[in-house]
């Protein structure tokens, strides 16, 4: 397959991101869709070297969900802060102890919990270079997140997801949609929320960015919309689902606010 995205300019898949705090601060979470559904093999391969902060991973065979914790800026300072760890370890406590029960108590003990400007950096540059690598092993089509990563490579992958959204992102949205490969997940009604929530993101960033193509594209639209409400017909966010479908059949403005963020 040819590489869409040279590697100097961006990465070799699309991404797009909606900023809650301005920066990595509370919680980060993205959603990660790859070209075609994996196999047992690449999945556990892909699975090794997920940074640290990233303690929460949900599967189906086309889609990986990563999320933080509350308190991200935690995670980060203490797992890229030389002296974070040292006084981690002062106290008696583990990594392992800061990502279980104890992690509020611990959290009140430490004195600084901010994480500094170059630890962010060393955590976006960890999480780049994975996602680079899990590509090499399963081509991924798309990482949509929460918060973007201050990279120049990201940086430069914003306006290409937004461009090729109709012709490359719709149809694979609609593929696993239609596939019901969520139905085969034990998290079906969370991880189908999460992607429920990313389609939701992605056309109302398609949208805003190209008003006009809501009746330009108003087909593949609905059949998406359409596909979702019969793969999962009881998902929270169908509000938005509704209001889109009925703006496009009637061919009204379309000006509804995507959610903003996607979260487990």
């Amino acid at each position: 397959m040819k590489e869409r995205i040279s590697p100097e300019e961006g990465l070799p898949f699309y991404t797009l991101s909606h900023g809650i705090y301005n920066d990595i601060y509370r919680h980060y979470g993205c959603l990660l869709i790859f070209e075609r559904p994996l196999n047992p093999e690449e999945q556990s391969l892909i699975a090794e070297g997920i940074p640290w902060p990233l303690r929460e991973r949900l599967w189906s065979d086309s889609l990986l969900y990563l999320g933080s914790e509350d308190w991200i800026d935690a995670d980060l300072r203490i797992a890229y802060h030389p002296e974070s760890a040292e006084e981690l370890a002062s106290l008696g406590y583990t990594l392992d102890d800061f990502a279980g029960p104890e992690r509020y108590n611990i959290l009140v003990q430490l004195s600084e919990i901010e994480a500094t400007h170059e630890d962010k950096q060393a955590f976006s540059t960890e999480f780049q270079n994975w996602l680079l690598r899990a590509n090499s092993i399963a081509p991924l089509l798309l990482m949509y997140a929460t918060d973007p990563l201050p990279t120049e490579r990201f940086k430069a992958n914003q306006k290409r997801c937004l461009r090729d959204f109709v012709t490359r992102i719709l149809p694979r949205l609609q593929q696993i949609w239609g596939a019901r490969e969520l139905d085969r997940v034990p998290n079906k009604h969370i991880l189908a929320s999460i992607f429920d929530n990313t389609c939701a993101a992605l056309i109302g960033s398609f949208l805003q960015a190209h008003p006009k193509h809501a009746t330009t594209f108003q087909e593949p639209l609905i059949q998406l919309l359409e596909t979702i409400v019969v793969a999962s017909p009881k998902l929270p966010q169908q509000r938005w689902i509704a209001q889109l479908h009925g703006n496009l059949l009637q061919n009204q403005p379309v000006s509804f606010q995507p959610p903003p963020l996607i979260s487990a």
